[in-house]
């Protein structure tokens, strides 16, 4: 009994630091940016940044990196905000092996991204590909 309890610990500690890898909120610049979703899967591609949606003040921002298997995803390593005209938000994001079995093939991973609080003419910049939105 207490072993499963510790093993149930375990994993809820690990649910909780998998959840703030995925989010990361910068209170002093009132700024959140969130993953949505991140996956691989089989295909090429070259990195790219893209804007898929604009919600008022949120943009969901789209994110692909060419990997050498899909058993990747994205986590948020760093967000840094800086003040100004235009605002920019730098996202680094880091690949984490993910535990499920997958196909060996080249892959790309794929992440949408919610960036919030955003003022008109905002630079997003994903892994150093910028975007303006």
């Amino acid at each position: 009994m207490i072993v499963v309890s510790v093993v149930l610990a375990l994993a809820l500690v690990g649910l909780a630091t998998l959840s703030l890898q995925l989010s990361t909120q910068t209170p002093q610049a009132g700024i959140t940016v969130s993953i949505l979703d991140s996956r691989g899967r089989c295909g090429e591609g070259e990195p790219a940044v893209k804007l898929l949606e604009s919600e008022g003040e949120y943009v969901v921002v789209g994110f692909e990196e060419p990997v050498a298997n899909p058993c990747y995803r994205h986590v948020i390593e760093e967000v840094e905000v800086i003040q100004g005209e235009p605002l920019r938000i730098i996202v680094e994001l880091r690949l984490e092996k993910t535990s499920e079995v997958c196909i060996q093939c080249l892959g790309l991973v794929e992440t949408r991204l919610r960036i919030g609080r955003l003022s008109d003419g905002a630079v997003i910049t994903v892994n150093g590909l910028e975007i303006a939105v």
